[in-house]
């Protein structure tokens, strides 16, 4: 029974940082979304049968309080397990402690909300009670802001927790901002001649309608800049081609946004030299300030940067346009303004001084695009981040499959990414395919010491006893603590990892969606 509460300690931690108690990280939306089904994690069930309700919770709370999870879900989602579990009073009102001091937004609350009514339809006095206290304990102004801003989430809605709840309050201006999210704007429109002190409410609830519903473009561009909206969704869908209207939003566009957002730019003519827009772009990109604040990634940057040029050369292509016409689409200004951001980004990241091997497999199909990120291909994103690894990490060998051998690529910290990739493209050859278990053979057999070791390949080719004895044999005789990363980018069919421990298979690779824009944070 030990071993099995120790399993179950090490598949609630993977699948609180991965979405899934295997050592696999998946980034297809399906498979993300089949993970958060209760028949998923087995281990929670474990620890509530075992009445260690308790060290569950001590679990997820520091896996929360470390803050390196790519996703706030899997943590969620555990917690509402948690709550439709049967346990202690005492131990419910723990774990409704730990969510009002958790839940501080509204997607947050709605995610868990969602995630609870999926395992349990009866909602308890204590989830009711922790329902009206987010709504009780938050400022004045921040409630308003919230109600009108963001309406609903996981096809929750303030309307439906308030109701369901029964949250009621003594605060004259607070009972106006549950009559709106209940009855409507209309239903409070005339208060501030009963109440004066609540006109700012009103006022901020209409401006936020008006948002929604005006068809006037000049009232838009001006509540864009009033209301700070920061989000594209925030857009009615009319306003979402209209060149004033991006004028007046992307000086409110967080830089991963904006980033994601230029390809959209682009399609619309936005972008061309002398346009406002650019203008705008250009000089955000060029604030060192702004993009340290943004915390982005370099392969954000990257994964942004190939959707921008590739999108202007599909264009291209699609309007059979000549040869000479074919950076013209794509604004040099914009490409050279990212080479900006992305040198403040490879500034920004952190060694973690750890002896790296990297091996990377050079069959022909890695020129093909990785399998969630059509515009970039396999071999592309296997050369940025082994340029990544190479410019701020102080110990970094890499060898290549090429032929069928085992070969060191002539590769330091000199190296560009345009040097690497066009190496490594002119050693593409169909006939590389190789077994995983060559990068701990080359390891051992040239008694090099690494404490990490990183595989970029197409899919999961292992045998798996051969591979285990390779693992084993160079941790027993050189490094015990070597960890395997396996990145499958072409297929997702994750086999290296489940065949020996301190492994974990990546399948895919995206940096640009909410659930998985933090890919680093697992590596």
């Amino acid at each position: 029974m030990d071993f099995e509460l120790v399993n179950a300690r090490i598949c609630l931690k993977r699948f609180l940082y991965l979405g899934s108690e295997h050592p696999t990280m998946s980034m297809r939306k399906d498979i993300v979304e089949q993970s958060y089904q209760p028949d998923q994690i087995i281990s929670i069930y474990n620890f509530v049968v075992e009445n260690r309700f308790d060290e569950a919770l001590e679990i997820i709370k520091a896996v929360y309080e470390n803050g390196r999870t790519p996703s706030k879900n899997p943590i969620y989602f555990c917690l509402a397990m948690l709550a439709c579990s049967k346990t202690s009073d005492y131990n419910k009102q723990r774990l409704y402690s730990f969510l009002s001091d958790i839940l501080k937004f509204p997607d947050d609350l709605f995610c868990f909300i969602y995630f609870y009514s999926i395992q349990n339809k009866y909602f308890s006095s204590g989830i009711r009670n922790m329902i009206t206290r987010y709504y009780l304990a938050k400022d004045l102004p921040t409630l308003v802001d919230e109600v009108a801003r963001f309406k609903g989430f996981h096809s929750c809605t303030h309307k439906n927790l308030i109701r369901l709840a029964h949250v009621k309050t003594d605060c004259v201006l607070r009972e106006v901002v549950f009559r709106y999210v209940m009855h409507g704007l209309q239903n409070v429109i005339s208060i501030p001649n009963e109440y004066p002190e609540s006109g700012y409410i009103i006022e901020h609830f209409t401006k936020f309608s008006a948002l929604q519903h005006t068809n006037d473009e000049d009232l838009m561009v001006r509540l864009i800049t009033e209301l700070k909206c920061d989000q594209v969704q925030q857009i009615p869908p009319q306003f979402r081609n209209s060149k004033a209207v991006w004028i007046a939003l992307i000086p409110m566009l967080d830089v991963s946004d904006l980033i994601v957002s230029l390809p959209k730019l682009l399609k619309l003519g936005f972008l061309k030299e002398g346009e406002p827009c650019l203008a705008k772009i250009t000089e955000i990109f060029s604030n060192e300030a702004v993009i340290k604040d943004s915390n982005i990634h370099p392969v954000e940057v990257f994964i942004g940067l190939m959707d921008y040029l590739k999108y202007g050369k599909k264009k291209n292509v699609d309007v059979k346009l000549k040869e000479e016409h074919l950076l013209s689409i794509s604004t040099p200004e914009v490409a050279t303004a990212l080479g900006e951001v992305m040198k403040v980004a490879m500034n920004q990241i952190k060694p973690i001084n750890k002896r790296f091997l990297i091996g990377i497999n050079l069959i022909s199909d890695m020129l093909q695009p990785c399998f969630t990120n059509r515009n970039t291909s396999c071999l592309e994103i296997a050369s940025f981040y082994l340029f990544i690894l190479l410019k701020t990490e102080p110990y970094v060998t890499v060898i290549i499959f090429s032929e069928r051998k085992v070969k060191p690529l002539a590769v330091d910290k000199e190296s560009t990414y345009n040097d690497i990739f066009k190496m490594m493209k002119s050693m593409v050859n169909k006939k590389s395919l190789f077994l995983q278990k060559e990068i701990f053979n080359w390891a051992t057999k040239n008694n090099q010491q690494f404490d990490v070791f990183m595989h970029f390949t197409l899919q999961g080719f292992v045998e798996k006893e051969d591979f285990a004895e390779c693992v084993a044999e160079y941790r027993t005789k050189i490094s015990p603590n070597a960890k395997l990363i396996t990145f499958l980018l072409k297929k997702d069919n994750p086999a290296v990892a489940e065949a020996v421990p301190n492994a974990i298979d990546i399948c895919g690779f995206k940096c640009q969606t909410d659930e998985h824009k933090e890919v680093k944070e697992v590596v």
